[in-house]
């Protein structure tokens, strides 16, 4: 029997919501197939619900770190971000794994700087301390990670003058790559930009920036450690 108007836009809105063509449904079908594509429907339309609902089991700090790292790949900024982070974090279970994206952070900005001496150190402390299962509980493969920061810590202690390619993070959920990139589209910035569009600033910053802000904290500091030592 040749299906209704109605039933052929009931099956418009089905394949469309399981996402498969609807050219794939054939014109003539029972009853028993459509309830098939009904259920398979609703189970997609739930998960999606759900999916919704449930918190990011992320912090906002680790997101902020992925999205400048890798759309960027403004490596001052990321050690920046994840230092202050690290040290907020003290003694919790990832405190490691912040500290190893602080070293990986300045090892890249280092390497891509060709300041070598600093970059091979902090890549090598960082093969050290890298975690596989913590990595992993942040969202990452951390198995792959591991092997990507032992693999590139050999491969720029083994010359003299190494070639640097930017390094990036295995991330195995897609809830962090979704939200990243989601970030980037809203911040204008290009998901895994090569470095080589990352601009002069960029990759000399530490130069390049204004450091009022860091000359008045200095000041303030020593002032109140020589008011400590009056006390």
């Amino acid at each position: 029997m040749k299906r209704s108007f109605l039933l052929d836009e009931l099956v418009l809105l089905v394949c469309r919501v399981i996402r498969i063509p609807a050219a794939l449904v054939s014109n003539h079908f029972d009853a028993g197939t459509f309830l098939f594509l009904y259920a398979e429907s609703r189970k997609s339309f739930r998960g999606a619900k759900n999916r919704m609902t449930e918190p990011f089991p992320y912090p906002q700090q680790y997101t902020e770190f992925m999205t400048e790292y890798h759309g960027t790949r403004d490596f001052f900024e990321c050690h920046e971000i994840m230092e202050e982070y690290w040290k907020q974090e003290k003694g919790t279970r990832h405190e490691g794994c912040w500290l190893v994206f602080v070293r990986i952070s300045v090892a890249c900005y280092h390497g891509r700087r060709g300041n070598w001496a600093g970059a091979r150190k902090l890549m090598a402390k960082a093969a050290e301390e890298v975690d596989a299962v913590k990595m992993s509980e942040l969202g990452l493969d951390g198995n792959q990670l591991a092997e990507l920061v032992v693999e590139t810590s050999r491969l720029w202690n083994g010359t003299d003058e190494p070639v640097y390619r930017d390094l990036d993070l295995p991330i195995a959920d897609p809830r962090l790559t979704e939200k990243c990139m989601r970030i980037c589209e809203h911040k204008g910035w290009e998901w895994r930009m090569p470095s080589s569009r990352a601009g002069e600033f960029i990759v000399h910053k530490h130069l390049l920036r204004d450091r009022t802000e860091v000359e008045e904290a200095r000041k303030l500091s020593a002032e109140r450690k020589r008011r400590s030592r009056a006390q």
